[in-house]
């Protein structure tokens, strides 16, 4: 059967320390593993996580429950937090005795004014809203008001104690191999002189059976453990969930630095882009005047060439004047024209428009086709 280890803290990406000091377990393995399942094919998911990241944990949750294989989570020693979540998506859920269960409200941080944390309030209670609705499955006999107090109040359990509240798992009771101890049976191959040390230490057929007889009473009917025992192991998985959040908390303080720094560096881009703005209006502005200066100047240009044009018209209507007048001095002198005829001839040659017109009446008169 094959197994998947959620064996540290749920996270968005996955990382094991080659010491093993450090484990992150995050949604691409777990995908992965299931993918690669048949339908119906049974599978182990072992937990041992102190929870983390609630969208990984919630992305994690939603391919356990939509795997079309047949997922048991076996809870081998701490089952915390989103780690919970996960578990309760499963078909089944195993859990050892000497387990811990603990539940408590999604919790973060947040900056911002009073209106950016009310939205994460907000948010923090669609969360708690989406965890209570995987544990109404594994708890159907809890209701969910009771299930919001249990996490508000931070509730941890034994796995004893998970099924007495309304787990509904299987309790797997401790049990010592045989094969955890040295003896001449599992030194079969050791040289005669090893297995001598160990033969007075062998346990008799009527001494395992009776040793058999005691461990399948107690699994009838576990003893409660030593307050002892369960408060050392309490203590111990407290103060790996307080190493833990305070390690989320100094990466908290380093991404609230870094965004400041961010922030800072977008406000200096920014006041560079509004400086380099204003350079460019300047130019602009500077530009738009020149070309109303130019405007201007072609309309004065344009102006002056109206009137050279009509200072041209005028010369060559002087010129035009000036020319018949000659022309008709020249008639008068030779006796071509009298005074009355010279009259009559600039009356008609003023009516005439267009030079040539006027160069017809000359040849017409020289000619004598004008009396």
């Amino acid at each position: 059967m094959k197994t998947y280890k959620l064996d540290g803290e749920i996270a968005d990406f996955d990382y094991h320390s080659p010491s093993g000091a450090w484990s992150f377990c995050g949604p691409k393995s777990l995908h992965e593993f299931l993918d690669g399942l048949k339908d119906g094919e049974e599978a182990v998911l072992e937990i041992n996580s102190p929870g983390g990241d609630v969208l990984s944990g919630m992305e994690m949750a939603n391919a356990v429950k939509n795997s079309k294989a047949k997922v048991t989570a076996h809870v081998t020693g701490l089952c915390a937090s989103m780690a919970t979540v996960v578990a309760c998506a499963a078909d089944a859920i195993k859990m050892e005795e000497a387990a811990f269960w603990m539940i408590h409200n999604p919790w973060g941080m947040a900056v911002g004014d009073a209106e950016e944390l009310r939205k994460q309030a907000a948010l923090m209670d669609q969360m708690k809203s989406v965890m209570i609705g995987f544990y109404r499955g594994k708890f159907p006999g809890v209701a969910e008001d009771k299930l919001a107090e249990l996490m508000s109040a931070e509730t941890w359990y034994t796995g004893r104690e998970c099924v007495a509240n309304g787990l509904a798992c299987e309790l797997v009771a401790t049990d010592v191999k045989y094969a955890a101890r040295a003896t001449t049976r599992t030194l079969a191959n050791a040289p005669d002189a090893v297995k001598a040390l160990f033969a007075h230490r062998e346990m008799s057929d009527a001494e395992r059976a009776a040793v058999d007889a005691a461990r399948a009473a107690a699994a009838a009917k576990p003893a409660d453990p030593e307050p002892a025992d369960w408060e050392t192991r309490y203590k111990g998985a407290s103060r790996k969930i307080n190493d833990l959040q305070g390690q989320l908390a100094d990466a908290q303080k380093r991404a609230v630095a870094e965004l400041a720094k961010y922030e800072a560096d977008v406000a200096s881009a920014r006041k560079e882009a509004e400086d380099a703005k204003a350079a460019l209006d300047k130019v602009t502005a500077e530009l738009s005047a020149r070309q109303a200066d130019l405007d201007a100047q072609k309309e004065r240009t344009a102006a002056a060439e109206a009137e050279l044009a009509q200072m041209r018209d005028g010369l060559a209507q002087a010129q035009a004047e000036a020319q018949h007048l000659r022309d008709t001095r020249s008639l008068l002198t030779a006796g071509v024209l009298t005074a009355q005829e010279a009259k009559t001839y600039d009356q008609l040659l003023a009516s005439a428009r267009t030079p040539e017109a006027r160069e017809q009446l000359r040849r017409d008169k020289a000619t004598g086709k004008i009396k």
